[in-house]
């Protein structure tokens, strides 16, 4: 019996030898763009809008946002009373229908919610975005349905990154074809070339993705001399906000009681991937728009004293002219911006992930070992800059300072086109002494970005 035994054991070793060879060991295992990119939105901690759906397609858009992240009507994580008809779409049945789909959202900004759904227009259905399994609404938009399936805008709202759902609350009838988030200029994470549902991670891969994922390019080695912009080259509705600060040589623009706003031009020598830098207080926050469509936020500081250099975003941008839009909150102040152009290569990237704490390894495919490991940096990294995000911390009244253009997707999520739309939010421009500022043309906006390319089967 112990002989049988023994021989047994030595099978099972032989046929583990012989199999070891062909399955590889998991930990060493190459790993795939969709499992990478998985990764990083646990490691963002925004996993569960993601968990519900198993579209490969749809964890790549919550993290480049290269087009809108759109979904066929019967995409849904959860659904009541309704039927799935016709190409995907969905038909709400009695009492009233709910679908529900899940938004990750990796970036700040401000996000527009259309709908392509048919009805009868006397009864309008309900939208609303709300922060994952929470029961209160970020959001809430009454949409008049059309008698024939049209795109319609149900709104738009600022939305810090984090997990959430949209919901339609739809009447007897209704028929959705498809939902669409239609995304802001937002800086991108994905590796170069966009993501790719086959492809195998890399070292440059890992170290692109995990610096941006971590808002770390501002770290990257400067490639040319920075350009300053002085407060005095801003041109503002209220001049008297304009002023020489105490003790300080050079003006600066100041933070009024109910904000304040002010725009400029500057002129870039060459494309580039770019820092900007603002040198002032936060005060109770501040809000940048750059070629009316960037969109930063930097939440106030309650710890400073003393003005210093704050980053507001690194961004691709092209050579010629930009405008930027600065609003302003009590307290907060604007001496200077700076523009730093910087070095890109993936070396770069490679070099500069090293420098913050976390080696790539050698060139060549990532294992899931430091796949892993790249995860927990990067997830500790973000709970140590505690970026929680503050909203938009500009007073209501001047939301549409900063609005002058706004972003909406065309149809079928084919990209982004500047329409010169209203204030975020839905329901027109708000009411409020200020109208939106009159931002000249800055010329070419950024590169668009990678699309994301989409396999058979979706990367399921």
């Amino acid at each position: 019996m112990a002989k049988r035994l023994h021989l047994a054991m030595l099978a099972s070793f032989a046929t583990l030898v012989a199999i070891l060879p062909l399955r590889g060991d998991p930990r060493v295992a190459p790993v795939t763009h969709p499992e990478w990119a998985r990764l990083l939105l646990r490691a963002l901690e925004v996993p569960d809008a993601v968990r519900a759906t198993p579209r490969a397609s749809h964890a790549f858009a919550a993290l480049s946002w290269k087009s809108s992240l759109a979904f066929r009507g019967d995409d849904f994580s959860a659904a009541e009373h309704v039927r799935v008809a016709g190409e995907g779409e969905v038909v709400a049945e009695s009492p009233s229908g709910e679908v529900t789909y899940p938004l990750s959202i990796v970036r700040p900004g401000d996000y527009r919610l259309r709908v392509r759904a048919a009805g009868d227009p006397g009864a309008p259905f309900t939208a609303e975005i709300r922060p994952y399994g929470e029961s209160e609404a970020a959001a809430t938009f009454d949409v008049v349905a059309a008698s024939a399936p049209a795109w319609l805008e149900a709104g738009a709202l600022h939305l810090d990154p984090g997990s959430y759902t949209a919901s339609l609350v739809l009447p007897p009838g209704t028929k959705v074809e498809h939902v669409e988030i239609a995304p802001p200029c937002v800086n991108a994470v994905e590796p170069r070339g966009g993501w790719r549902p086959t492809a195998i991670v890399d070292r440059n891969d890992l170290a692109v993705t995990a610096l941006q994922a971590v808002d770390g390019e501002s770290d990257l080695p400067p490639a040319a001399s920075p350009i300053d912009v002085p407060a005095s080259a801003f041109r503002s509705e209220e001049p008297r906000m304009l002023a020489v600060s105490s003790g300080v040589a050079a003006e600066s623009l100041q933070g009024a009681k109910d904000g304040t706003r002010a725009w400029a031009m500057f002129e870039l020598p060459e494309e580039g991937l770019y820092t900007l830098s603002v040198f002032g207080l936060k005060g109770s926050g501040m809000r940048f728009l750059a070629d009316h469509c960037m969109k930063a936020v930097l939440c106030p500081s309650p710890q400073e004293t003393h003005p210093a250099w704050w980053v507001v975003t690194t961004t691709a941008m092209t050579a010629g002219p930009h405008a930027i839009a600065v609003n302003l909150g009590p307290g907060s102040t604007v001496e200077r911006i700076r523009l730093e152009r910087k070095k890109a290569s993936d070396e770069d990237y490679v070099a500069t992930l090293r420098r913050l704490g976390f080696d790539a390894g050698d060139a060549g495919s990532v294992s899931r070992a430091r796949a892993v490991d790249a995860m927990e940096w990067v997830r500790g990294r973000r709970r140590q800059s505690a970026r929680t995000g503050c909203g938009d911390v500009i007073p209501r009244a001047d939301v549409n300072a900063t609005i002058a253009t706004q972003g909406t997707a065309t149809p079928g999520g084919g990209g982004t086109t500047f329409t010169g739309g209203t204030d975020p939010g839905g329901g027109g421009t708000p009411p409020g002494p200020n109208p939106p500022i009159p931002l000249p043309s800055p010329g070419p906006s950024q590169p668009p970005g990678s699309a994301v390319t989409i396999a058979a089967g979706d990367g399921r």
